[in-house]
């Protein structure tokens, strides 16, 4: 069975995003983001959100990591890396109209809220982010996120930096922390709980 893990050299947007979709479907996070939504539109609104992450995270230069067996995804990670503020401002701008009109602006406001609470008083040596990481459905329990978890760390540690992330589920802190993470704090918006957690370089 061959299994490559590493950064996607041209990451297929609509894959990594169905993907990351579905893994995040139970997420509070994204509970929170839709909060007064119909039920019916859920989905609907969460497909869109996650497209607009993974658009913004590709046209600001951030990489893309994956797990492919046999030349299939099964897992993926967005990870955050140092970039040009002037880049990162293109690609708001342009990734943003594929929002218009497809989802609520509250839920809109309520993600950008939560990305700067979710960032705010952070060391500065928390360059390196784990925006995202998940497994496709009927991939999980085979050790595929214990493996990208492992190989981004191992990419941060060659570069002597610190691997952050955080994560709104309190029942994946111990399973971080038992891959060495660190809980740097808990912070709250509104009812949601915010984990921040850290492996610093060996």
């Amino acid at each position: 069975m061959s299994i490559t893990i590493g950064p996607l050299a041209s990451p297929d947007q609509a894959a990594v995003s169905a993907l990351l979709s579905n893994a995040f479907a139970a997420d509070p996070a994204y509970h929170y983001f839709l909060e007064g939504c119909a039920p019916a539109d859920r989905d609907r609104y969460r497909d869109h959100l996650v497209r607009f992450i993974v658009s913004y995270h590709c046209r600001s230069g951030m990489p893309v990591w994956g797990v492919t067996r046999q030349g299939v995804l099964v897992a993926c990670a967005l990870l955050e890396v140092p970039a040009p503020g002037w880049r990162r401002a293109i690609a708001v701008l342009t990734t943003l109209p594929s929002l218009i009109g497809r989802v609520p602006w509250s839920c809109v406001a309520r993600m950008n809220r939560y990305a700067l609470h979710s960032r705010q008083g952070l060391p500065a040596t928390f360059r390196y982010f784990l925006v995202k990481i998940g497994v496709a459905p009927g991939q999980q329990g085979q050790g595929f996120g214990k493996q990208l978890i492992q190989a981004l760390a191992d990419y941060c540690f060659q570069l002597g930096e610190t691997l952050a992330l955080d994560t709104e589920n309190p029942a994946n802190v111990p399973l971080y922390q038992h891959l060495g993470f660190h809980l740097h704090d808990e912070r709250k918006l509104d009812t949601l709980s915010i984990y921040r957690l850290h492996l610093p370089p060996e």
